[in-house]
């Protein structure tokens, strides 16, 4: 209702859920008490909760050497938009990451430079993954 909408409103967030179950009130809370129990009550859950920035990815398949994954791996730290969704191994490391705008094309780069294969999904298919 209101008063959960306006405790997310008021910290400008986007993509939450704030549930409120209750156990008892009504004719002795009044429709004032409600509103005021339910309004609090979110306000106390945001509050406690933590969150998570999210920024929009393009979502890219890689086709890596071992030697060309175990080296991002050892420089993963300087990626920090890129986010590893599967890694499968076999005789060559398939991979499809979601990586930020930002870093989008030095990534390519990064793998290409290592004459891996990269494939940008069809219509640069937007995720989110966390900042």
């Amino acid at each position: 209702g209101k008063p959960l909408l306006g405790a997310i409103k008021k910290r400008n967030l986007e993509d939450v859920v704030v549930a409120v179950v209750r156990y008892f009130g009504g004719v002795k809370l009044g429709i004032r008490g409600l509103i005021e129990a339910y309004g609090f009550t979110a306000n106390e859950a945001l509050d406690e909760g933590i969150v998570v920035l999210y920024c929009e990815a393009s979502l890219i398949r890689i086709v890596a050497s071992y030697t060309a994954w175990s080296h991002f791996q050892r420089t993963a730290e300087h990626f920090n938009g890129v986010k590893v969704i599967s890694a499968d191994y076999g005789s060559e490391v398939v991979l499809t990451v979601g990586v930020r705008s930002d870093e989008k094309d030095e990534l390519i780069a990064f793998f290409k430079k290592h004459n891996c294969l990269v494939k940008v999904q069809e219509n640069d298919i937007l995720m989110k993954i966390p900042l």
